[in-house]
């Protein structure tokens, strides 16, 4: 054994050495931490550097597809719009004014997904070399142009060459990565085929003084400027109503193209307590109140038509006409008075109101209350909060506004065809409700006994649920004491039957009867 000094042996010195390195307090030396932080910071930097990358190439595909979208949707817009507004000067405002593309003009910056982005557009006429070209080109045709095929060398020169406008949409951007831009193209074709005259102005007509914000007030005719291309006759259109179709005069590029309206609804003075049915309008010849769409298509002189146009007609020569059908009556079920009416057949009126007309039996002059009122114009009935005290008479007014085009103009108010005053009887309840198949149909047969007292001028047909007016389901022709449900799903069904006498006072419900709809 080796021996050193103090006598110990060599491996126990060194087992001594090791136990005070581990010990030992010092630590890395400065290069070594430089060297360890350089390492860290280049492997953050590449990290972030990949992040930054990924965001930028995320960004940049953002906005490469919101490009994309802008454009189809402006090329889309292009067809929408109409096909005369498809010109150099034209195309802008006109895709400008479709919802959703709205922007900043001149130029027109739309911002989508965060990023604005510059739009152009450009239109030149395309005319088609399959059926040969003009001799003379169109104003503003596409550059270059495309031979003529051989198929069509033979054929004489075209004479109506707007065959296509061929709109050229181009979206550009810069995101920080530079400036970047799509284009996209698209022929959208003649509505005419480019064979029929077009027509290049069809406009509404102008409205008398006092017409308010575009609307008709007073006359007996409407008159649409009309301008065509050479033309051999121009028709026109309206939806449905009375004199609403004819042919223009005039041409071949000039046209009158009137509407006989006929004298406007005149109002009636109201009438207390009589159930007249006084005529307040021709409904041959009389247009009613409303907006109206009216279409005009012009023809060449071989019948070939062309592209149409459509103008708006808001028409309101009147304060509405007087309802009709109005009726009144306690409904006991649900303790309130109750109200029916005929619908308006008016286009512009937006609801009804019915009122108390007090001990004078007048509207209109103070001592009114009103009852209940609906908002819709198709509502046919309405109900009050609760069954009134003595014999109280009750009218109903239709509403309109003074100003077609504009919602928040003022209303105006009917005149009433009579007042209401409700029946101090109602007939009693029907009873012994069954419901059993109907041997012909299977379908459920409800039969029920006539009330023993009342006049009865209908029953009413409850299902499933009862009796609220919301609750009713179908109701008898006349006062026979059965009824057959011509559409009953499947399930088990309860049913109900009421009697309606004098006015439209409802008895309390009969007996409830479920029945097993197979």
């Amino acid at each position: 054994m080796t021996l050193k000094r103090g006598g110990f042996p060599a491996d126990h010195q060194t087992m001594e050495t090791g136990a005070r390195t581990l010990k030992d307090e010092r630590g890395y030396t400065l290069v070594e931490l430089m060297v360890a932080a350089f390492v860290l910071v280049v492997g953050m930097a590449g990290a972030f550097t990949l992040l930054n990358g990924a965001n930028k190439a995320s960004t940049v595909n953002n906005a490469r597809m919101g490009a994309n979208n802008l454009a189809r949707e402006l090329l889309e817009d292009a067809r929408s719009v109409d096909y005369d507004t498809l010109t150099p000067t034209g195309i802008i405002p006109a895709l400008q004014a479709k919802a959703g593309v709205t922007g900043n003009p001149s130029p027109w910056l739309v911002s989508r997904r965060g990023i604005q982005f510059t739009a152009v557009a450009n239109v030149c006429t395309f005319d088609d070399p399959k059926d040969n070209v003009a001799a003379t080109p169109p104003s503003n045709v596409c550059t270059p142009q495309a031979p003529v095929p051989a198929s069509a060398g033979t054929l004489d020169p075209e004479i109506q060459p707007d065959d296509f406008r061929r709109v050229t949409v181009r979206i550009s951007w810069d995101t920080g990565a530079g400036p970047q831009s799509v284009t996209q193209v698209s022929l959208i074709n003649n509505p005419s085929g480019g064979l029929g005259p077009r027509i290049t102005k069809f406009d509404p007509p102008v409205p008398l003084a006092g017409g308010g914000s575009g609307q008709l007030t007073a006359g007996t005719s409407a008159t649409f400027p009309t301008t065509t291309t050479t033309a051999g006759s121009v028709r026109w259109n309206s939806d449905g109503t009375p004199n609403g179709s004819g042919d223009a005069t005039g041409g071949p590029t000039t046209w009158g193209t009137s509407w006989q309206l006929g004298p406007a609804a005149a109002g009636q003075n109201p009438v207390t307590n009589v159930n007249w049915a006084t005529t307040q309008y021709t409904a041959s010849t009389t247009v009613l109140d409303g907006t109206y769409t009216v279409t005009a298509q012009a023809f060449d002189d071989r019948g070939i038509a062309g592209d149409s146009r459509a103008a708006v007609l808001p028409l309101n020569r009147s304060k509405p006409i007087t309802v009709t059908g109005f009726e009144a009556g306690r409904n006991f079920n649900i303790s309130k008075v109750e109200f029916h009416w005929n619908q308006n057949p008016e286009l512009d009126v937006i609801g009804y109101k019915v009122y108390e007309t007090g001990p004078d039996n007048v509207l209109g002059n103070g001592n009114d209350a009103l009852v209940c009122q609906t908002d819709s114009a198709a509502a046919t009935s309405c109900t009050g909060t609760a069954l009134p005290a003595g014999n109280p008479t009750y009218a109903v007014v239709a509403l309109d506004r003074t100003d077609i085009t504009d919602t928040s103009s003022a209303t105006r108010e009917s005149d009433f065809a009579k007042t209401e005053t409700i029946s101090s009887t109602e007939p009693d309840g029907p009873a012994l409700l069954t419901v059993l198949p109907d041997l012909a149909t299977l379908k459920p047969r409800l039969n029920w006994t006539h009330p023993n007292t009342g006049a009865v001028r209908y029953f009413r047909i409850y299902r499933d649920a009862c009796c609220n007016p919301a609750d009713r389901y179908d109701q008898t022709s006349g006062n026979q004491t059965s009824y057959i449900d011509p559409a009953a799903p499947s399930g088990t069904h309860r049913y109900w039957v009421t009697a309606v006498g004098p006015g439209i006072s409802e008895s309390l419900p009969s007996n409830s009867f479920d029945y097993l709809v197979p």
